[in-house]
C-alpha cells in the first residue's frame, strides 16, 4: 500500500477530504476518501491508493511505514 506522511492527523484528513470531494463526493455520506493511521513516530499515514497525486505528492510516497502494535495501543 502507498501512503502520504502527514505532521497532525488534521493535515491527512484534510488532504482525504480533497480527494472525496474531487471524486464527487460533496454532499454525500462520504467526507473523506480513505482514513489515515498513526505511526510509531506520531507522523499520520494516509493510504492513497487510486488517489490523482500531484507530482510533488508522487515523489513523496512512501511504502515504508510502521504501526503500532495493536497491543501496545489498548496498554
Amino acid at each position: 500500500m502507498n501512503y502520504l506522511i502527514y505532521q497532525s492527523e488534521e493535515e491527512a484528513l484534510q488532504r482525504s477530504e480533497s480527494e472525496a470531494i474531487s471524486n464527487g463526493c460533496t454532499g454525500s455520506i462520504t467526507k473523506y476518501w480513505s482514513s489515515p493511521m498513526q505511526t510509531v513516530d506520531g507522523t499520520w499515514a494516509l493510504p492513497v491508493d487510486g488517489y490523482l497525486l500531484t507530482s510533488e505528492e508522487q515523489n513523496n510516497v512512501t511504502q515504508d511505514v510502521i504501526f503500532p502494535d495493536p497491543e501496545e495501543i489498548d496498554a
